[in-house]
């Protein structure tokens, strides 16, 4: 059976009446209360800024006095320094006048400190007598060395032992201007706290003097017991921070006492007056103020509270009839509180009616149905949850409806139910309940609180939907998901094995490609090195059979030194290939190059070849080695001719181009460039021609027609630039090579012919020549001999600076890089620690070291570097160079106007 919906408690209306009408009459008496406190507190604010303005001007005019107590001593010593008996030397009759001037000012002590720090005169001694070596203080000793007036802090004097404060005043010598004499005047700190005197403070108040550090010099009480030391850190630091302001009531002052203290440093000396009023002073007015308009305040409350209390005690009493009668009410006579009663009446009857049409509507409802109470118990359940369960409806209130809920889930719904009846927050949870058969379902549960003005929960309503069905079909599919990924698991299995199949034959693929490549570059290498061996051996051995054939021997060297120069063109090509070759990057104007190649190349294509320019006037220069670019031209120009037997059209073309970051590729960064294009009208090439063009030693011309190597150096000579090339061609339509090189950003710069430096005369030419090599040596030092220059020699390092240690004359230095012991590195930095500016030159045959100086900075002086093989000639002439440039200083340009630290490296031949 349904169970009734229990009656709604009794409002407490007679003690929300009284305390209404207590409350009423704290409204009135209250804020006429607190504005008279208010008022109270303004007026002791107004007193307080009024007696914290007069505090601070004290201090201030105290700080003043302070100033003119040093000035008249300055003053004094003035006096004293232009006396007639000082400058004349008449010591005994400046000893007067010093007592004299002491007993004026109520007997301060006054020293004449000679020039070099003794005191000579003091009127601390008795008339007449003289000590020798009594140094000055140190305050003193140290005015002198600076040779400036002065004001000490608190000091220990050190004759009399007593604490005292003083100036310093130095009198020059008249010739030379430097002191000649010190005068020093030491003000009794009685005078000091005479001042403090002078203020008429009231007894508790306090008054000190600290000078510059913040010490206790003179104080108004207690002044013997806290002189010397140094004021609360709070106080030193507000005075640090601002020469005058107040330190509030918190401050505790050095006797332990908390004080308002206002502070005035002393423009002058730097001295510091502070006057402080104990806090608990400066507040007892207004406690006073507070407590008596408290106690009349108090009073006149409690006399509202109880006119309140009695003129409510009749609206009480008719409130209880209502109360008591709430079906019926009886007439009391209060004409608002019969109207309360009446329709109160009519609210009972309209209650009584809502409850049973609430219980018939909760009964007809499929589902379950619950109210509960602000704690959460419940105090009502339909009869549809009964009858389901199989339990009476008495059973299911309070918390009895968890005996239903399934073991597993029954603390989980618990938990959730009381989290929300504690926050006041929608409930919802799902969970099986046993039902009247035995068999558990699932129900998906909701509640939502009834909540007051304030937000506090009063009521909880929920209903409960059976889902059994909807759970069932979620697990169906749940399962069907899990065979469907299964499936997937299969799949992908089967996708990875194929794709790793897939990208294993592509490695094999192109591990053959390497390896074709890589055998293509070993038979080119071993063509050309044995073709350059060949003219060498040959060459030296003919030479050796014709000693007394002096023009034979002079063309069989020019045979064997072309072989050598062909063999340096093909290691240079091949680094430029591999991105290892040494590039002497600068300003470059393009298109007056193409003009100027024009010039070379149409005699070198032939009448059948029409070479055609197109290159706009103002287009800035490229950062590029100048040589290279020639080179590659030459290159392209010759592959072009070939590719046009029968003639045709080759094209140069310049332009500028901007690679917009969305734009650009992993070959080719963002920048701006110029882009030269080389593009002829030749037979073209095919897609598998195509592909393995830019290949090292790919070649289709006939053998001994090319090198294959035209196409890849102008590859690795446009990305070691910073640049990109790219090529296309359709057969008997023609091939288009684009190279992409970097804009500089600076003008060309000029020829280096126009303002080369003046060689050193011959007769200063002298060298130091360094290498392991005994072959290399001789040949250098035989070359450097022949051209004019006196040759010193050292097999390693260490030879070599033994000869710079014992002091032979140098002008300049050339070493190699790899040595036994001591690198060439190494032996240029200890030579140029020994002789600054010395000029050195670093050979080198690998191709990696000139890159790694330019990034490292390995040496710092006036530096240049060569690679091998060098010919004597090349190295005459950067001995040339270098040697006509002054001495760089500092961080300045180096031998070739490089910043110091960047060696020069030697221009690619190639």
């Amino acid at each position: 059976m349904p169970t009734a919906l229990p009656s709604a408690p009794r409002p407490a209306l007679l003690s929300s009446v009284r305390g209404l009408l207590v409350a009423l009459a704290c409204a009135i008496g209250g804020p006429l209360f607190v504005f008279s406190l208010i008022s109270l507190r303004d007026a002791y604010d107004t007193a307080d800024e009024r007696q914290r303005t007069d505090l601070l001007s004290r201090a201030q005019a105290a700080a003043a006095t302070l100033d003119m107590q040093f000035q008249n001593a300055f003053a004094t010593l003035r006096v004293l320094a232009a006396s007639r008996a000082l400058q004349s030397g008449d010591l005994d009759a400046f000893d007067h006048e010093m007592r004299d001037a002491a007993a004026a000012l109520d007997g301060p002590l006054i020293n004449l400190v000679s020039a070099d720090g003794e005191t000579v005169l003091t009127t601390f001694w008795a008339p007449g007598d003289r000590h020798l070596g009594v140094r000055a203080s140190a305050f003193v000793l140290n005015a002198l060395a600076q040779n400036r007036t002065a004001i000490s802090d608190l000091v220990i004097g050190s004759q009399t032992r007593r604490a005292q404060v003083g100036v310093v005043l130095p009198v020059p010598d008249p010739q030379t201007g430097k002191p000649r004499w010190m005068l020093s005047l030491y003000l009794p700190l009685g005078l000091l706290a005479g001042d403090l005197e002078a203020l008429h403070l009231p007894p508790d108040w306090l008054a000190s003097i600290l000078d510059s550090q913040g010490r206790s010099v003179a104080r108004r009480v207690d002044a013997d017991t806290y002189r010397g030391r140094s004021v609360p850190a709070d106080l030193l630091q507000a005075i640090n921070e601002q020469p005058v302001g107040i330190m509030g009531g918190d401050h505790v002052a050095m006797d332990g006492r908390q004080m308002t203290t206002a502070y005035a440093r002393a423009p002058e000396s730097g001295y510091v007056v502070t006057i402080g009023i104990p806090s608990a002073v400066l507040a007892q007015p207004l406690k006073e103020k507070l407590r008596e308009a408290g106690l009349i305040g108090g009073v006149l409350l409690a006399l509202s509270i109880v006119l309140a209390l009695l003129l409510s005690r009749r609206i009480i009493r008719g409130l209880d009839e209502v109360a008591a009668h709430p079906s019926a009410p009886r007439r009391t006579g209060l004409v608002e509180i019969d109207r309360l009663g009446t329709a109160l009446a009519e609210a009972e009857r309209e209650r009584g009616r809502a409850a049973e049409e609430f219980r018939t509507l909760a009964d007809t409802l499929p589902g379950w149905m619950f109210v509960a109470d602000e704690d959460g118990r419940n105090v009502f359940v339909n009869q549809t949850f009964a009858e389901q369960v199989g339990r009476t409806a008495e059973s299911l209130m309070g918390t009895g409806w968890l005996d239903v809920i399934h073991p597993d889930d029954r603390a989980g719904a618990a938990a959730s139910w009381r989290v929300a009846t504690l926050a006041g927050t929608d409930y919802v949870a799902e969970y099986r309940a046993r039902m009247r058969d035995g068999t558990h379902r699932w129900f998906l549960c909701r509640g939502r609180p009834v909540k007051t003005s304030t937000g506090m929960p009063i009521r909880w309503f929920g209903v409960a939907v059976d889902i059994q069905d909807r759970k069932s079909a979620e697990a169906a599919l749940r399962e069907a998901e899990q065979r469907l990924r299964a499936l997937n698991l299969d799949l992908e299995t089967r996708v990875e094995r194929e794709a790793a199949a897939r990208e294993a034959a592509m490695a094999r693929a192109a591990h053959g490609e390497r390896m074709q490549a890589l055998g293509q570059l070993a038979g080119g290498i071993a063509h050309d090195f044995n073709n350059v061996l060949q003219a060498v051996q040959g060459g030296a051995a003919l030479i050796r059979q014709r000693v007394g054939d002096p023009p034979s021997i002079e063309r069989l060297a020019r045979m064997v030194e072309d072989a050598a120069i062909r063999g340096a063109t093909v290691t240079r090509r091949l680094l430029s290939f591999a991105r290892r070759g040494e590039l002497r990057a600068e300003p470059v104007d393009l298109a007056r190059l193409l003009q100027e190649m024009q010039e070379v190349l149409a005699p070198a294509l032939g009448a059948q070849i029409r070479l055609h320019i197109d290159a706009p006037d103002g287009l800035p220069p490229a950062l590029v080695d100048k040589g290279q670019v020639e080179t590659v031209l030459v290159n392209l120009a010759t592959n072009a001719r070939d590719a046009m037997p029968e003639g045709g059209d080759l094209t140069l073309s310049l332009a500028h181009d901007v690679i917009a970051p969305e734009a650009a590729t992993s070959e080719l960064g963002p920048g701006q460039y110029l882009r030269l294009t080389v593009a002829d009208t030749g037979h073209g090439m095919d897609p598998a021609t195509r592909a393995r063009a830019l290949e090292p030693f790919f070649t289709t011309k006939p053998q001994g027609k090319g090198t294959g190597l035209g196409l890849s150096m102008a590859k690795g000579f446009a990305e070691q630039s910073g640049g990109a090339l790219a090529l296309s061609s359709t057969p008997a339509c023609g091939t288009t090579v684009e190279l992409w090189l970097p804009q500089a950003g600076t003008e060309p710069a000029a020829s280096p012919q126009t303002d080369r430096p003046l060689p050193i005369p011959a007769s200063r030419r002298r060298v130091l020549l360094v290498d392991d090599e005994a072959i290399v040596l001789e040949t250098l030092a035989t070359g450097l001999s022949d051209l004019g220059f006196a040759v010193a020699v050292a097999a390693n390092g260490a030879e070599a600076l033994a000869l710079i240690e014992s002091g032979e004359p140098l002008d300049a230095l050339v070493t190699d890089l790899t040595m036994p012991g001591m690198s060439g590195l190494a032996l240029i930095r200890e030579a140029q620690d020994r002789r600054p500016n010395l000029p050195a030159i670093l050979l080198t045959g690998y191709a990696t070291d000139a890159a790694q100086f330019l990034v490292g900075g390995a040496v710092a002086g006036r530096f240049s570097l060569l690679r091998k093989p060098v010919l004597a000639t090349e190295l005459v002439e950067r001995l040339e160079t270098m040697m006509g440039l002054p001495p760089a200083a500092g961080q300045g340009a180096g031998a070739f106007g490089i910043p110091r630290g960047t060696p020069q490296v030697a221009a690619d031949p190639s």
